[in-house]
């Protein structure tokens, strides 16, 4: 198993990791809303809350001397803030932006050529991704309603950014984006060369890189199959859409 943090690797001398905690879910918060003289609650949202991961492990050195100075090393590179924990795991790599938050370097008398150490990281976000970007692709679109189907991986439910490049934009005055339910519509004049950007990470939409408004709510894509709905208010238009998103593990 690789694992390194902030692109320096923890399983390679003078470090080596013996055990990773990572394979437990983030903790989960619930909001329910009590029901006024009836049993029971309802479900208002559960989201996830920040996730700890524990790495334990020796640290070596060839004599005292190197030994410490190797105990220093980590201890700089672990005091590092909001970096890369990269995890190999499952074919592929989870990665968690993450920042220790306790460091335990267990040291005895005997402790001369090595040394244990525990690592307690904290992930904010409570998700790990896995840094490679998934892209779905679709050219040449005319039509005034275009229904498509993306399938999206993961154990959470993924936030893409949606991209359409206009080839043709022949008085296009409107452009709907709808997904399980949800719909985002943008009111805005669209001319052939424009990219429009539907950030549903950061919450924004943008049109050649500049923030435009917009009604409506981001759609919400679930893990496998997702049916989405474009419809563009236009004389004629032609459109390339592309859909990429990172695959999210909690």
């Amino acid at each position: 198993m690789q694992i390194s943090f902030d692109n320096t690797s923890l399983i390679t001398y003078p470090f080596t990791a013996k055990t990773v905690a990572h394979d437990s879910a983030s903790p989960r918060d619930v909001n329910l809303f009590n029901l006024a003289r009836q049993r029971g609650s309802i479900l208002v949202n559960a989201e996830y809350k920040p996730k700890t991961i524990k790495i334990a492990g020796n640290i070596k050195g060839a004599d005292v001397a190197e030994l410490e100075a190797n105990i220093d090393t980590l201890k700089e590179l672990l005091s590092r803030q909001g970096k890369n924990l990269d995890i190999e795991y499952a074919s592929g790599t989870r990665r968690y932006v993450a920042t220790v938050v306790n460091l335990e370097i267990s040291r005895d008398f005997y402790h001369l050529s090595f040394v244990p150490f525990t690592a307690e990281f904290i992930v904010p976000s409570g998700i790990g991704k896995d840094p490679t970007l998934a892209t779905a692709t679709i050219s040449a679109i005319t039509t005034a309603q275009y229904i498509g189907t993306i399938s999206m991986v993961g154990t959470t439910y993924p936030k893409p950014m949606i991209t359409l490049t206009f080839s043709v934009a022949s008085s296009v005055s409107k452009l709907e984006f709808l997904a399980n339910g949800e719909k985002i519509s943008i009111s805005h004049a669209i001319i052939a060369g424009d990219v429009v950007v539907i950030d549903c990470e950061n919450m924004q939409v943008t049109i050649n890189g500049a923030l435009v408004d917009y009604t409506g709510i981001f759609p919400t894509f679930g893990i496998s199959a997702n049916i989405y709905d474009i419809e563009i208010t236009s004389m004629s238009h032609n459109y390339a859409l592309k859909i990429d998103y990172y695959k999210l593990y909690i």
